[in-house]
């Protein structure tokens, strides 16, 4: 498809169709989400004070309140790998925190592991130090009772000296009531979930056929089981069966109210209708109920609104979504977000989320698209 310019509503249905083909996973959902390597700061290094040596790797960032207000104290930062937690930093008044990898200043509480102990680096490789095996699947979150954290993996491959890894988000848990694992999943019989599991590899295999037919015998011995409603939601969008789609994912949000994948996957479909004022509201209440798990809503979100001509609305939920999405399962949001400040003559700032979509996604089937209305906006002075 040909790249339209900004202000066509073209492009905007199609970041809509390109969103919408892949379904959301409903298990081991990660707040944030993403393939690649880039890290969206919402807030550069600034006045944070990163002290290098020449054998240390420094990693800086940043802790905010999802609803503005001030952090609480006794904020800490924690490096979870692959389900091991160890306490690295304390964040300071301003929200921000700096640390070196693998030198902890804060003591270790109950809950800590003793194998992410010590320094846990080894060698020395282009004048840093290599990293133990320890360090390869690590994320960073922020702890503090009745409040849940967004995650920042640490991508070894980008670390240098010095490295800011972005901001992380904290929300107040009773805030939150949404759930990505659904009650009625704990609630149903053995023989139900099973075949939940099954149909769950299933999809994963991209077996609809065989993932349809679990999840029919699931929801005949357990109706209420919202996560299998769910998937043949899914699965019936990835056919084109519409219909049976919205009657799948309004039986799961019967059977759980909670359950915030049910939401973005009929919002999915009010976009696909172009029904926008609906993906707006669907989208809404989602993120009234998961604030932070999911990314994708604000990303549609942000979509109805820039069709609803509502662009700072549109703006603000875009940015949301590039926050929460640490790991770049959605880096079209910098194409969204371009089209935006495109309508708000906002060139400069169009240009810049060109590039990071280019750094991100150097290889999407949209790149050379989006490489020559780069050079065009230069030619022509950003017109």
């Amino acid at each position: 498809m040909a790249f339209a310019a900004f202000s066509r509503v073209s492009l905007v249905v199609l970041y809509t169709l390109v969103f919408i083909v892949n379904a959301t996973p409903l298990r081991g959902a990660q707040t944030g989400g993403g393939r690649g390597t880039g890290v969206q700061r919402s807030a550069p290094a600034g006045d944070r004070q990163i002290l290098v040596s020449p054998r240390s790797l420094f990693i800086a960032g940043s802790v905010v309140m999802s609803d503005g207000n001030p952090l609480p104290t006794g904020v800490v930062i924690e490096r979870v790998c692959e389900g091991l937690t160890k306490r690295e930093a304390y964040v300071d008044v301003n929200g921000n925190f700096n640390f070196e990898l693998g030198v902890s200043n804060v003591l270790p509480d109950a809950s800590e592991s003793g194998l992410l102990s010590g320094p846990g680096l080894t060698g020395v490789m282009g004048g840093f130090p290599m990293m133990q095996a320890s360090y390869i699947h690590c994320e960073l979150r922020a702890q503090l009772g009745g409040y849940r954290s967004t995650s920042i993996r640490l991508d070894l491959g980008r670390i240098t000296g010095q490295t800011d890894v972005g901001t992380i988000v904290l929300h107040p848990i009773a805030q939150a009531p949404g759930t990505t694992v659904s009650v009625t999943e704990m609630q149903a019989p053995k023989k139900a979930r099973k075949l939940l599991e099954k149909a769950e590899t299933a999809f994963q295999g991209e077996d609809w056929k065989l993932a349809q037919e679990h999840l029919l015998e699931a929801v005949s011995v357990y109706p209420r089981l919202a996560p299998a409603w769910v998937r043949l939601g899914q699965i019936f969008t990835l056919t084109c069966r519409y219909d049976d789609a919205r009657a799948a994912l309004s039986k799961a949000v019967a059977a759980d109210g909670f359950f915030v994948p049910a939401y973005i996957e009929l919002a999915r479909l009010a976009a696909h209708d172009q029904n926008w004022q609906e993906t707006a509201d669907l989208t809404e209440h989602a993120s009234q109920l998961d604030p932070l798990g999911f990314p994708g809503a604000f990303y549609l979100n942000a979509l109805a609104n820039l069709n609803l001509g509502r662009l700072d609305m549109a703006e603000n939920s875009v940015q949301k979504a590039q926050r929460l999405d640490s790991r770049n399962h959605l880096p079209r949001t910098h194409l969204l977000l371009a089209g935006i400040l495109h309508r708000k003559r906002d060139h400069v700032g169009e240009i810049a989320q060109l590039k990071e979509y280019l750094r991100i996604a150097p290889q999407a089937a949209d790149a050379g698209n989006v490489r020559y209305q780069l050079r065009t906006m230069e030619l022509t002075g950003h017109r």
